[in-house]
């Protein structure tokens, strides 16, 4: 998927078995991790975060309930960021 850099998502998902979700965040100069803690009704989660204007990627990343505490981060969605497709066409006018 794409989103726009600078613009706010809200977000909510369904998935199973899952004990942390975390969205990463990145760009050229800057990364962001934000846990969520919060699921909505079992296995629903749910939150709101707002690209950053360097931003060039936010992957959704997330540990599941069989693996043991100290395992890694699985990546389960990513997305590209970046100018919305309105100011790519600006830019080739100039």
């Amino acid at each position: 998927g794409y989103l726009i850099a600078g613009e706010t998502y809200k977000f909510r998902f369904t998935l199973p078995g899952v004990r942390d979700i975390a969205i990463c965040a990145g760009g050229k100069s800057s990364s962001l991790w934000i846990k969520i803690s919060t699921a909505e009704s079992g296995d629903t989660w749910f939150g709101e975060l707002t690209m950053d204007p360097d931003t060039q990627h936010c992957t959704l990343v997330a540990r599941f309930k069989h693996q043991p505490d100290n395992a890694p981060y699985s990546s389960v969605l990513e997305y590209q960021v970046g100018p919305a497709i309105q100011d790519i066409e600006d830019e080739k006018i100039l």
